[in-house]
């Protein structure tokens, strides 16, 4: 029995009477995997039919699924394409959605559209999670995207992740002009979360500065007084001499007791310690707040914190504990 059209069955259809649909999510092809799925397609041929809806009943028809398959048959000199007549619904139009976000290539752009899509049609956080297998945390970042300022949707244009964006989004609400300054001077691909943290920690402490008003001389000098009392710590890959505390955030030592190479000295609890350290001949302060781009580096304050470097954990030797 001959299988009729619109009714599931695929037909050859002229490959000149289609046309990609404009509202497909996806916007860019990787065009090395086209030329691979042509090579293939010139050998086997279309094993999966495309999904198309007819137009105008001229005999024209849009793409709903497929569009890669079509581009590549097109690139294979195929005539003609054999695809599935469907009219769009809107059960078919979540599915095509579903599809291309579900599949590898799309930019984070391109997914913000295609979510962005779905909440237009009527579809609740949860149902899209549901679909796409997410959590709806995670559809509530994407669907933010396009209500961020132009910058950021360009570096969603550019595949930054989703979650590295929501950071920068949410550090330009209190400080735009830092966050512009630090997208048009890096790379699009050297944007992550960690680097967005690295920008945050700056900013927090460039307002705490703020409030701390001008430093005092004492403060150039390390925050160290006449009363100040050092640790000295050994070097040469030895461990701190009987140093039995722990870092808190900023490099700051929090202990009650510190013993050193000649004795014991007291430190009052809760004021801490300052870690200094020498690389390359310049002494700095240990930055323990902030991450550095890999696990085996740290940053850290040279020149009373005009100048901050990353630095190999290897490479660094460690002098004293300053107390505060």
């Amino acid at each position: 029995m001959p299988r009729t059209a619109g009714q599931g069955s695929p037909r050859d259809i002229p490959i000149d009477l289609i046309e990609p649909d404009p509202e497909q999510p996806r916007k860019h092809f990787d065009e090395e995997k086209l030329a691979s799925l042509a090579d293939s397609i010139s050998v086997q041929g279309v094993l999966q039919p495309i999904t198309v809806q007819p137009l105008n009943g001229d005999g024209r028809h849009l793409i709903i699924m497929g569009e890669r398959r079509y581009r590549a048959a097109k690139r294979a000199g195929l005539q003609s394409i054999p695809a599935i007549e469907r009219e769009m619904t809107e059960e078919l139009r979540m599915a095509q959605l579903t599809e291309n976000v579900q599949r590898d290539g799309l930019t984070t752009f391109e997914i913000a559209n295609a979510v962005s899509a779905m909440r237009e049609a009527g579809k609740s956080r949860g149902e899209i999670a549901s679909a796409l297998g997410w959590g709806e945390s995670e559809v509530s970042r994407f669907a933010a995207v396009l209500g961020m300022p132009v910058l950021l949707q360009q570096l969603a244009e550019k595949d930054v992740p989703v979650r590295a964006l929501s950071d920068l989004y949410a550090l330009w609400k209190k400080n735009p002009d830092e966050v512009e300054e630090f997208v048009q001077t890096s790379d699009a691909g050297d944007v992550s979360r960690v680097t967005v943290a690295r920008l945050r920690s700056r900013l927090t402490q460039d307002a705490t500065d703020a409030a701390r008003g001008p430093r005092t001389a004492e403060d150039a000098a390390g925050g160290c007084s006449d009363q100040t009392q050092s640790v000295e710590m050994q070097t040469g890959g030895d461990t701190a001499a009987g140093q039995t505390a722990s870092l808190d955030h900023g490099g700051t030592v929090k202990a009650p007791e510190v013993k050193s190479v000649g004795g014991t000295q007291n430190v009052q609890a809760g004021r801490g310690a300052a870690i200094i350290c020498r690389h390359g001949g310049a002494t700095g302060r240990l930055l323990t707040d902030q991450l550095a781009s890999n696990s085996k580096s740290i940053l850290v304050s040279f020149e009373n914190g005009s100048r901050v470097e990353e630095v190999l954990l290897s490479e660094l030797e460690l002098i004293e504990v300053v107390a505060l």
